[in-house]
């Protein structure tokens, strides 16, 4: 269970937060902006919940990014590897997309592509928040044992799935090049 007033978890069977002092069941009263700010510090809470590793990392650029409005943040992970920065943060869809794109673009140019490189480099702070935020939205319509399951379900990194991803890869590779010098020791032994 989470703090109305701060965000902060606390214990099922408590009456006030540790946190805070706040009785648990009830906002601060006041003008109705505060209540906005309460589910934004919700909503920020499950954000950092959500980000799991590299907190200080997120966090800070972030809170830059809505203070100022700007959607630019260079971010040397989603440059570097592309699809494999997105599955590592769980968000699947957006490597699959990046993995066509990326490549398509290679087929055209290869300056297309680290074109495209760059672009992500500089927004991909921003379509991460994004993600988190659009996941943590969803988890606020939960009831709270519901929404710490799909938090966490949701929520950190996936470096099992980017080893697989890697390992299938180089079978992948290694398998097509031996059957491509199979390819060419048959075709020169027909010669």
């Amino acid at each position: 269970m989470f703090c109305l007033n701060c965000g902060k978890e606390i214990k099922d069977d408590a009456t006030f937060c540790i946190a805070c002092g706040q009785k648990v069941g009830e906002a601060t009263t006041g003008s109705g902006s505060n209540s906005n700010s309460n589910s934004e510090m919700l909503l920020d809470y499950d954000i950092e919940r959500l980000i799991g590793k590299k907190q200080e990392y997120y966090v800070p650029k972030f809170k830059i990014m809505k203070q100022t409005g700007k959607k630019t943040s260079w971010n040397w992970g989603a440059f570097l590897f592309s699809a494999m920065w997105f599955v590592y943060r769980k968000m699947y869809l957006y490597a699959v997309l990046t993995f066509f794109v990326a490549g398509g673009l290679s087929y055209i140019s290869s300056y297309l592509s680290f074109a495209f490189y760059i672009v992500l480099g500089i927004f991909g702070n921003y379509i991460y928040m994004n993600h988190l935020e659009g996941i943590s939205k969803e988890a606020n319509t939960m009831d709270a044992s519901n929404k710490e399951m799909f938090i966490l379900k949701k929520g950190g990194v996936n470096l099992t799935a980017v080893i697989v991803i890697m390992v299938i890869s180089a079978v992948l590779s290694i398998a097509i090049s031996f059957l491509y010098a199979s390819v060419i020791i048959a075709a020169l032994s027909m010669m």
